[in-house]
């Protein structure tokens, strides 16, 4: 009787949602001084336990060009997965108040390391 997350919302609302939640985590990262090539290694650092790739690695096992929005290629529960963990980085970030990439990444890879226990299966 009830529906799973992913079938209760299409993709195209999983998408936007995700938008919206990688505008907020972005900023985040810039109003706590992550700068440049960090924005970057964040999200990279939420791929790898998520996915097991880094943006670049899993753009081209989805056959996408360099300038693609990898989300584009996701499956809804690879977008929700995403949001979830950049939601929880983000809300870390905040908590925690550092500044700068180097705490930021081991905030994200551990946001990311704790998304991915708690699924069942693993993503790609």
């Amino acid at each position: 009787m009830q529906a799973k997350l992913t079938e209760a919302l299409t993709w195209e609302q999983q998408r936007k949602a995700g938008k919206e939640v990688r505008a907020n985590f972005t900023g985040t990262l810039k109003d706590h001084g992550v700068k440049g090539f960090g924005f970057a290694q964040c999200t990279n650092a939420i791929y790898k336990p998520l996915f097991g790739a880094t943006t670049s690695q899993l753009k081209d096992q989805l056959g996408l060009d360099k300038k693609s929005s990898l989300r584009d290629g996701m499956s809804g529960e690879e977008l929700i997965a995403s949001a979830f963990a950049e939601i929880v980085a983000g809300q870390r970030i905040d908590a925690n108040n550092d500044q700068g990439n180097s705490p930021y990444y081991k905030t994200c890879k551990t946001s990311g390391e704790d998304v991915s226990g708690l699924l069942v299966k693993k993503l790609k």
